[in-house]
C-alpha cells in the first residue's frame, strides 16, 4: 500500500475506529512525499 503524507496528516483528525485502522495499516504502507508535480497535475 502506497499513501501521502498528505493522508497520514489527515489520519490524525479522523474518527477513532478510522486512526485505529490506519495505526494497523501504516506499518505496511509506504508514505511519500507530494511532490510539485503531483500538486501540478492536481491544479491542472
Amino acid at each position: 500500500m502506497v499513501v501521502s503524507d498528505v493522508v497520514v496528516r489527515e489520519l490524525a483528525g479522523a474518527p477513532p475506529r478510522v486512526r485505529a485502522l490506519g495505526e494497523k495499516m501504516l506499518p505496511l504502507a509506504e508514505v511519500v512525499p507530494v511532490t510539485q508535480e503531483a500538486l501540478a497535475l492536481r491544479d491542472a
